[in-house]
C-alpha cells in the first residue's frame, strides 16, 4: 500500500511592512487513488460515503463528480500535454474533518506505467479555502459574459440554467447578488428554488445607497444597516462637549476682556 500520512510544517515569513513570521505543524493525506476503498474500509472515523469525523468527498475535487477522479486527472493531463498517465495517481491533499474542509491546495501525483517515474503534478487550487467554499460557477442574464471566467471562476449561462444545473450538480448553497431593483428577477428566482434542497443566501448591494455614512449593527438579535449615523455618538458627544466648554470660555474671557477695557476710570 502506498497510501499514507505526511507529516511536516509550515512556515511564512515576511519583512515589510514589518517582520513577522509564524511557524505550525500540520499533516496531510497521502492517497493512491486505486486504494481509497480499502484505505477507508472498515475506519470508524473515516470514510468516503457517510459523515465522519474525517472524510473524503469527491465532490471536493477536480472535476465532475460523477466521474472517478483518476479519469477526470488523466484527462486534464492529457489535454494539457497531449500524454494520458498510464500508472497510478495518487492524491495529496486535507481531507474534510467534522464536516468542514479546508483545502488550500490539492496536488495529483501522476506516474508513469512503473509505479516509480513520475510524469506530471497538477496542483488543484481551491478559490475560496479561507471560507471553505468551492465556488462552482457565476449564473448571469446577461449574454455578453456567458462562456467568460472571473476572477477563475466560469459563468455558466443565465439564471434560468442554475435550476438545470441543480438536478446535475452537487450544489450546496445558492448566493443571489443581484441589486435591490431586480426584486421582482428575484422572487422569481426563489419561487425556483424552493423545490431544492440548497440553502439559499442573499448578498444585498448596500453600495447603492451611495451614502458617506453606514454600518451595520445587530438590534435585539435583528441586522441593521444603520444609513446615518449620528456624529454625536460615543466618544465623539465627549468631543463635542469638551469643544463647546473651551469655545464658551474664550467667549467669556474675550467679552470680559472687552468690558474691562471700555471700563470707565
Amino acid at each position: 500500500m502506498h497510501s499514507a500520512l505526511y507529516l511536516g510544517s509550515l512556515e511564512h515569513r515576511r519583512h515589510a511592512p514589518r517582520a513577522h513570521a509564524f511557524r505550525y505543524r500540520l499533516f496531510m493525506a497521502y492517497l493512491d487513488l486505486d486504494e481509497i476503498d480499502v484505505v477507508f474500509r472498515g475506519r470508524w472515523c473515516w470514510s468516503t460515503t457517510r459523515a465522519a469525523l474525517a472524510r473524503f468527498d469527491r465532490r471536493h475535487y477536480l472535476g465532475d463528480p460523477g466521474v472517478p477522479l483518476d479519469e477526470s486527472v488523466r484527462a486534464l493531463v492529457t489535454e494539457r500535454t497531449g500524454r494520458r498517465p498510464e500508472g497510478p495517481i495518487r492524491l495529496l491533499t486535507h481531507l474534510a474533518y467534522f464536516g468542514y474542509v479546508f483545502n488550500p491546495v490539492s496536488f495529483y501525483y501522476c506516474f508513469a506505467a512503473d509505479g516509480r517515474r513520475l510524469e506530471a503534478v497538477v496542483a488543484e487550487v481551491t478559490n475560496t479555502p479561507w471560507a471553505g467554499f468551492a465556488i462552482h460557477g457565476y449564473y448571469d442574464d446577461s449574454v455578453n459574459l456567458h462562456g467568460l471566467r472571473l476572477a477563475g471562476v466560469p459563468v455558466r449561462g443565465s439564471i434560468d440554467r442554475l435550476l438545470t444545473d441543480l438536478e446535475l450538480e452537487a450544489i450546496d448553497q445558492v448566493w443571489i447578488a443581484l441589486p435591490l431593483r431586480a426584486e421582482e428577477r428575484i422572487r422569481e428566482l426563489l419561487h425556483g428554488l424552493r423545490v431544492y434542497p440548497v440553502q439559499v443566501r442573499f448578498v444585498p448591494d448596500i453600495f447603492n445607497f451611495s451614502l458617506l455614512h453606514h454600518s451595520v449593527t445587530e438590534i435585539a438579535g435583528l441586522p441593521v444597516i444603520n444609513l446615518t449615523d449620528s456624529p454625536l455618538q460615543g466618544p465623539n458627544r465627549v468631543i463635542k462637549g469638551f469643544e463647546d466648554f473651551v469655545l464658551s470660555a474664550v467667549i467669556l474671557v474675550a467679552v470680559g476682556l472687552v468690558l474691562v477695557n471700555r471700563a470707565p476710570k
